[in-house]
């Protein structure tokens, strides 16, 4: 890739882009062209489809006789309904409804059934038998699958927005096929609403008959349990006052009596306490106490002790004591006494017993009032149990009633369902076609294969690593460019073959003006200590290291002595440029001390060079070239030539180069334009530099000018001399 001017790789070079599009525009042009063509032959055979719309108008609430929506939750005015609607004209329900209807015999049309439609054999089925696929005709359910697949793949449900109606849009090469079933789609989905309708409410109407029988058991059954309990418990329900109970009237009644007995008990216990405290004093004291002085037997028997002591008054002023008569009433005295004394005690004594009455009859009553209160508590339990009875029937008769007058409801408007659609505009049979867009579909092919063809380029640039300018060398290699040597087109293999005669042919000016740049490069690399002894290599064969070596050879040889050696044992090619055979001896003979000096030398008196072919291949070369004797040979011929260029095997298959590098002066690394890989050249330099090998520099080979200028590489000022030369 071409590396911009500037430091900073992030800068976009808009100047390279541009360069990488203008270098193969024509290319990118012809593949737009080519496929735009063929793209105007697929067009031309493509059926024309035509498109036929029915439009619809969705209520969004429909009139509705019953509200058995609320029954079933629904809610038409929600904001999903529109678009529920929507996904039921595009249901594959739906198209099975209208291919299965009847009102069209979809069977009948080679677009839904597949059976219609003959097709010719492929020619390669008279050929190969057993690779034909045998196609079965489609019968009953997949014949109408596949009519409902056609069907749902060529309709579109298309809202519009910002309102209510809805775009029923089918597709067809047939246009009076097209508008039928547009129209055909749209007055089924409006029967199938109102069928659904009318089953929902059926549905609906059954539920409820069967939800009323189970109401009406169950309203029955809580009707019974109330009067069981009622009867049960002996309750009963007096308008609003609610339950009452004989218990609870035996209570206030036991409350009363309680609180007389509980006055009695206290004022009878007080008589009596006073009574008892006068008897502790005397028994002429009791005569005085309100409670004795009134009881009938001790007023009784008081007045006749009053009647009897005023008998013994009046005698005893007449008689003495012992008169019998006296005797008598004092008898009769005493025993009034008595009986008087017996009176006040049977008072005393039926006042005790009142007392202990009162205290037994109190205790008696609250004993009865425990047991009435624990009577209450389980009124009050009843009452409860009662009123949750109650409760029961009351709300099982109300469910009873909404649900018998929601079935009345039902009953009576289950043929007047209104549909919640209509069709608003009817479809019509189109008139033109509605694609193919012949235009739009050249026109985008040409386009997208236009970008496609350019990101192709992009592409080859991008996984284009090789070297395209001496810009590049020097950058990524860190190495001086010693020379660009143009790319010569051979005019035959024999002239190919001959490395020697580019810099001697008059017809390749800029090639000769090229070498000639390269033997001033090397000559300005070593005025302070010449070097004598140069090596040319290369990474891999095939990039012309041999045809520099020969070129610059010669062009030294117009100056110096020059020898050129041809160390590239494995694949010599100096021999056969200079008419001789591989088994003429050369250098392998030399340093073997097989032959002399002048035998091994071969003299080119036009080129004014002498070469010194590989002669015969060893059958260890690394071992030949390593020795001792390559390096005194090398030796004994500096003394001999002011300049020796030595051929050598490429670094990156062998290691040659790398061995002969520690006896040379200088090394020329040849790099072929275009082709060879940076990581490629990297990789050989490194194994050059970890021997310390004497690099002066690279010379880019093979470089073409013309492709270079439309790159955008081609910018050295006396490179444009070559490239005008042809």
């Amino acid at each position: 890739m071409v590396v911009d001017d500037f430091d900073d790789e992030d800068v976009i070079d808009i100047r390279h882009y541009y360069n990488v599009i203008n270098k193969d525009k024509w290319g990118i042009i012809g593949l737009a062209f080519v496929i735009t063509l063929l793209s105007v032959l697929v067009v031309l055979n493509l059926t024309p489809i035509y498109r036929a719309t029915a439009t619809l108008l969705i209520e969004n609430q429909s009139g509705k006789l019953v509200s058995i929506d609320e029954l079933y939750g629904l809610d038409t005015g929600n904001r999903n309904y529109y678009q529920t609607q929507v996904s039921i004209l595009e249901s594959r329900q739906l198209a099975a409804t209208v291919i299965g209807n009847g009102n069209m015999e979809f069977a009948n049309y080679p677009e839904f059934n597949p059976n219609l439609i003959v097709k010719e054999p492929p020619f390669w089925e008279d050929f190969l038998p057993f690779l034909a696929k045998k196609v079965e005709p489609l019968a009953g359910d997949k014949l109408n699958r596949h009519m409902v697949n056609v069907l749902s793949g060529n309709l579109t449900i298309q809202p519009v927005r910002g309102t209510d109606l809805i775009k029923i849009n089918f597709d067809s090469p047939n246009s009076q096929l097209a508008t039928d079933i547009s129209n055909l789609v749209g007055e089924t989905y409006i029967e199938s609403q109102l069928e659904a309708r009318l089953q929902l409410t059926q549905k609906a109407a059954m539920w409820l008959t069967e939800r009323l029988d189970s109401l009406r058991i169950k309203l029955t059954a809580s009707e019974l349990a109330l009067q069981n309990f009622q009867e049960k418990e002996r309750l009963v329900e007096s308008g609003d006052s609610g339950v009452r109970s004989l218990s609870l009237n035996e209570l206030n009644q036991i409350s009363n009596d309680l609180i007389s007995a509980r006055k009695t008990r206290i004022e009878t216990g007080r008589i009596y306490q006073q009574v008892l405290s006068s008897q502790a004093i005397s028994r002429d004291s009791l005569m005085t106490h309100p409670s004795i002085v009134v009881e009938p037997g001790v007023v009784t028997s008081k007045e006749t002790q009053d009647i009897v002591d005023r008998k013994v008054l009046e005698l005893s002023e007449r008689y003495g004591p012992k008169h019998p008569k006296m005797v008598a009433v004092i008898a009769e005295q005493k025993a009034a006494r008595n009986q008087l004394n017996r009176q006040i005690d049977n008072a005393v004594k039926r006042l005790k017993e009142s007392f202990d009455a009162a205290v037994a009859t109190e205790k008696n009553l609250e004993r009865n009032e425990l047991r009435s209160r624990g009577d209450i508590q389980g009124l009050r339990r009843t009452e409860f149990k009662f009123s949750e009875l109650q409760r029961n029937v009351e709300t099982d008769r109300q469910l009873y009633n909404t649900f018998f007058t929601r079935f009345k409801e039902t009953d009576a408007t289950q043929g007047l369902q209104a549909a919640n659609a209509r069709v608003a505009d009817p479809a019509i049979e189109p008139e033109s076609p509605i694609k193919p867009n012949k235009r739009l579909i050249v026109g985008g092919v040409f386009l997208f294969t236009l970008l496609f063809g350019i990101g192709l380029a992009f592409l080859r640039d991008y996984l284009d690593n090789t070297f395209k300018s001496g810009r590049e060398v020097e950058e990524k290699l860190g190495l001086a460019l010693l020379g660009l040597l143009p790319l010569i087109k051979a005019k035959s293999q024999a002239h190919k073959n001959r490395h020697s005669q580019h810099y001697l042919d008059p017809d390749q000016v800029g090639f000769a003006e090229a070498i000639r740049t390269v033997r001033t490069s090397v000559l300005l690399a070593s005025l302070d200590s010449p070097h004598k002894v140069i090596v040319v290599t290369s990474s891999i064969p095939g990039e012309g290291k041999t045809t520099i070596a020969y070129n610059l050879a010669i062009a030294l040889g117009q100056m110096e002595k020059v020898l050129l050696i041809d160390a590239d044992m494995r694949r010599p090619s100096v021999a056969g440029d200079t008419g001789l055979t591989n088994q003429h001896a050369g250098l392998s003979n030399f340093v073997a001390g097989g032959s002399t000096l002048e035998e091994s030398v071969y003299v080119m008196e036009e080129y004014g060079i002498d070469v010194m072919p590989a002669g015969l291949i060893p059958p260890n070369p690394l071992e030949l070239l390593s020795s001792q004797k390559f390096k005194d040979t090398l030796t004994d011929l500096q003394d001999r030539y002011d300049r020796i260029i030595i051929d050598s095997a490429p670094c990156q298959a062998v290691s040659d180069s790398l061995v002969i590098s520690s006896s040379v002066d200088a090394m020329i690394y040849v790099v072929k334009a275009d082709s060879t890989s940076q990581q490629l050249v990297s990789s050989a330099l490194s194994r050059l530099r970890r021997v310390n090998a004497p690099l002066i520099g690279v010379v880019l080979n093979q470089f073409n000018a013309e492709h270079a200028a439309k790159y955008g590489s081609y910018n050295s000022g006396y490179y444009d001399y070559y490239g005008s030369e042809k």
